[in-house]
This record gives C-alpha cells, sequence and structure tokens, in this order.
C-alpha cells in the first residue's frame, strides 16, 4: 500500500508558488505594454511621416500653380499693353488730323467761328480720353 501512495503522491502536480505566478504575470503585463507603446510609437512616427511629404507635395503643387498663374498674368498684361499702345497710336493720329484741321479752320476762318469752337471741344475730349488711357496704361505697369 505503500507504494500505491507513493506512486500518487509523485504524480501529483506541486501547486506553483504565488510570487512565480505573479512575475510571469508581472512579465506578461510588461511585455504587453512595451508592445503596445513601441506600435503607438510607430504609428506616430508613420502619421508624421505621411504629413511631411503631404506639405512637400502640396508646397510643390502651390509653387506650380504660382508660376503658372505668373506666366498667364505676364501674358495678359502684355496683351493689355500692346492693346492700349495701339489705342493711344489711333488717339494721337486722330490728335494730329484734328490739329490740322483746327490750323486750317483758323487760316480760313470767317464768321464761322462756331465750327472751330466745335473742333476745340472735340480736340478737347480727345485729349481727355488721350490722359485716360495713359493713366491706364501706367496702372498696368
Amino acid at each position: 500500500m505503500n507504494t500505491a501512495l507513493e506512486y500518487q503522491t509523485s504524480t501529483v502536480p506541486k501547486p506553483r508558488s504565488r510570487k512565480r505566478s505573479r512575475k510571469a504575470l508581472i512579465a506578461f503585463i510588461l511585455a504587453w505594454m512595451i508592445f503596445v507603446g513601441g506600435g503607438l510609437w510607430g504609428a506616430k512616427w508613420y502619421t508624421d511621416r505621411v504629413k511631411q511629404q503631404m506639405l512637400e507635395d502640396l508646397t510643390k503643387q502651390n509653387e506650380q500653380q504660382i508660376q503658372l498663374l505668373s506666366k498667364q498674368m505676364e501674358t495678359e498684361i502684355a496683351a493689355v499693353k500692346t492693346h492700349v499702345d495701339e489705342n493711344l497710336a489711333i488717339l494721337n493720329e486722330k490728335v494730329q488730323t484734328f490739329n490740322e484741321l483746327l490750323s486750317f479752320a483758323n487760316e480760313n476762318a470767317s464768321s464761322k467761328t462756331d465750327n472751330s469752337t466745335q473742333l476745340y471741344s472735340q480736340l478737347d475730349e480727345i485729349k481727355k480720353q488721350l490722359d485716360e488711357l495713359k493713366k491706364n496704361l501706367d496702372t498696368l505697369k
């Protein structure tokens, strides 16, 4: 009978000590916290990297758009300038023509002072338009 009892006591596992199970639990929790902390750090590092890359891409796109708009504005300003220059040339021709007509009218003036007054008023209007176009050209520059 002794042998049966010895057999039973030798096959029954000994209960673990509480200190050993606590150490294992603490080690598991610590490993889990390190794993989670590493994951959080990795996620933050990745989002910062993606954020930086997006900012660089947006900066490049903005620079390209600014250059494109600058070229378009230069083209439009050049077109407006040529248009204004053409109008100024036309107005100068008209002013010259009116000056010739006025000088002719003054040379051949008799009692028809009304015609010269009308020519002078038209000349003043054209000069005003010419001055206005010059101001517009200066503002475009």
